[in-house]
């Protein structure tokens, strides 16, 4: 019954170390960012309309709230931050939801403010992007249908965005290797406790 319950006890320290390091991860690169997912896919918004709209089907996901598609024109010049027509999104002040037809672990996205513009702070599913423009990903420690995406700050807080890449699955659990030495410890526990009882 001892060992019974020395080796539940490692067990469940095991288990409550790999929950306690699962985490939001939030990523800067899309290469890091790609390669923790695991069949990405990237919405590249070649064939989205021109003009004002309140909500897009994309197929594998839909995006309400207010947005503007940038194919003919219309949206300045971003060519400097990477951005080319046809085929990128301008964000208004608010929010916006991302609603995906299958549970997505990560979901990310190239970003900068358009034009002139500036003071836009951008954060996705509850986390803060560092830089005002760039690459934004975040890795989330349960699979979401809904993704809110915030623009705040600035007198004109506009963004422009491409490129957005998720994932149903991840090649390995975020964080893994973080719970590998509590594990150890759990099972050195137990081998030493069956050592002590062999010599009593």
């Amino acid at each position: 019954m001892n060992k019974l319950t020395n080796l539940t006890l490692a067990a469940a320290l095991g288990l409550a170390a790999s929950a306690a390091n699962a985490a939001v991860v939030t990523y800067t690169d899309r290469a890091a960012f790609e390669a923790a997912l695991a069949g990405e896919t990237t919405d590249t918004l070649g064939d989205i309309a021109q003009g004002y709209t309140r909500s897009i089907d994309r197929g594998d996901y839909t995006l309400d709230g207010n947005t503007y598609g940038c194919v003919l024109g219309g949206c300045y010049d971003n060519s400097a931050a990477g951005f080319d027509y046809p085929g990128y999104l301008w964000f208004y002040r608010g929010g916006q939801t991302f609603t995906f037809d299958t549970a997505v672990v990560g979901f990310g996205f190239d970003y900068a403010q358009p034009g002139s513009f500036s003071g836009a702070r951008l954060r996705v599913g509850g986390e803060r992007a560092s830089a005002p423009s760039g690459f934004f990903g975040v890795i989330f420690d349960t699979a979401q249908i809904e993704i809110d995406m915030r623009i705040t700050g600035g007198r004109s807080p506009y963004l422009i965005a491409d490129n957005f890449t998720y994932a149903e699955e991840l090649y390995a659990p975020v964080p893994l290797p973080a719970s590998l030495p509590s594990l150890a410890l759990g099972l050195g526990a137990l081998g030493w406790a069956a050592r002590r009882k062999k010599r009593a």
